[in-house]
């Protein structure tokens, strides 16, 4: 047999072939195929019958049914796998919620404790400057019920000879003072020469040792 004929041969297999594949495949396309399909692989002849437009036949058809189907059944396998890591995913997710849960509720619960603690030294607080409140206000009225009646109303006359102008004012503002109260503008104005004389008194050390001595006696002059 000549190469010719050889030749020729091969090309009219590989022609039938790709025409079995493809009908309606025309003789022109076929030309053009037939090269390729000899050259690179029935593949590239398909591919090429493919793009200049022919349809594959009934078994190019079968084929793609054959593909489709075992694209479906890999799916069918897939689908436990997929269902199993999306179901251990999701327990995780719940775990994982479920202990930052638990962390937060341990932490709050451990801020509502500080709070307690801090309300408590609040509330201590609060107690603790009621009862000095409480305790001033003994100690002031003890002063004031530690001078008689008679010692209040000397004091009062006195306050006259020593530039007060109104005894009554005097007492009155003098028994305010002693009880913790606030006094009128008045009763200010009649106890400012007292506490003027007071203050020149106090600026002087030699007075104001004087004046602790005469304190100290007429305490002691009382008991």
């Amino acid at each position: 047999m000549k190469l010719n004929e050889a030749k020729q041969l091969r090309e009219d297999a590989v022609r039938a072939k790709l025409k079995e594949m493809f009908p309606n495949a025309t003789d022109a396309q076929l030309d053009e195929a037939v090269p390729q399909a000899i050259a690179k692989g029935l593949g590239a002849g398909a591919q090429a019958l493919r793009k200049a437009g022919a349809v594959a036949g009934k078994a190019a058809v079968k084929g793609a049914k054959v593909a489709s189907k075992a694209a479906v059944a890999g799916a069918k396998k897939a689908a436990p796998v997929v269902q199993r890591v999306a179901k251990q995913a999701g327990t995780a997710v719940a775990k994982g919620a479920k202990q930052a849960g638990a962390a937060v509720q341990k932490g709050a619960k451990a801020v509502g404790k500080e709070a307690g603690k801090a309300y408590k030294g609040v509330k201590q607080i609060g107690k603790n400057a009621v009862d000095a409140s409480g305790n001033l206000a003994k100690a002031a009225k003890q002063a004031a019920d530690g001078m008689s009646t008679q010692d209040a109303a000397r004091a009062a006359m006195g306050s006259r000879l020593a530039g007060g102008k109104s005894a009554a004012k005097f007492a009155q503002g003098a028994k305010a003072i002693q009880q913790g109260k606030g006094i009128t503008g008045q009763i200010a104005s009649e106890l400012g020469p007292h506490v003027s004389n007071l203050q020149l008194v106090l600026a002087d050390p030699m007075l104001r040792n004087k004046w602790k001595m005469l304190v100290k006696q007429a305490k002691q002059g009382r008991s």
